[in-house]
């Protein structure tokens, strides 16, 4: 793929590193003119959005959206854990977004409890709904040139490949004064020119650990 893509595709969206994906996803609503407040509970939990768009009452939360990168398929566990949010916070509507597809399982429960699943292709519909100069504005979160190395979750730095006992994962390059980590997808292909990183992504959690 080219540094920067002309145009969107699902296949952009599932190889954008966690931290693209996640402001993509806040963009995304802010083009549709909704007024959005986000918080980052860290690399674990995604980031997590509040959406408000009652013009009568500004100020009451009317959706709340959360976004997942996994590079698995999301199951009902991660609808269940926004649908507590929603009863928690009184929010009649949640939104899930995620670059993977979801399971059955996470469709069901979220047709029952007002909850819209959105993976990779139908963000790319939703994108492609805009006019040519938001889907041009939205693009910037691809790239150029490291959309596909993820940023570390503890310090904001860029990630390079590293190879341990446990097999490859991305490490901080600020490393020993940052020792954030993150697992890999999969590994560089051997061989590879520098910079051939595979597509970044993140199922779990930042690692704090010693080399």
């Amino acid at each position: 793929m080219p540094l920067r893509p002309a145009a969107w595709s699902a296949a952009i969206i599932e190889h954008l590193e966690w931290e693209s994906f996640e402001s993509l996803c806040g963009a995304f609503f802010s083009v549709l003119g909704i007024r959005t407040e986000i918080s980052r509970p860290g690399a674990d939990d995604g980031v997590s959005m509040r959406l408000f768009e009652d013009g009568a009452a500004p100020k009451r939360c009317t959706a709340i959206v959360h976004c997942r990168v996994s590079k698995m398929t999301l199951d009902e566990k991660a609808v269940h854990a926004l649908h507590g949010v929603m009863a928690a916070e009184g929010v009649p509507e949640g939104i899930l977004m995620a670059p993977k597809r979801f399971t059955h399982e996470a469709h069901s429960f979220a047709a029952a409890h007002r909850i819209t699943l959105i993976d990779g292709q139908h963000l790319v519909g939703l994108i492609e709904h805009l006019p040519p100069t938001q889907q041009q504005a939205l693009l910037q979160f691809v790239g150029p040139g490291h959309w596909r190395t993820p940023v570390c979750p503890l310090c904001g730095k860029e990630m390079q490949p590293q190879v341990s006992q446990r097999g490859p994962r991305w490490a901080c390059t600020d490393y020993p004064k940052c020792s954030g980590k993150l697992p890999m997808g999969e590994a560089p292909p051997v061989g590879a020119p520098p910079g051939a990183i595979p597509p970044a992504n993140r199922p779990g959690a930042a690692q704090q650990e010693t080399r």
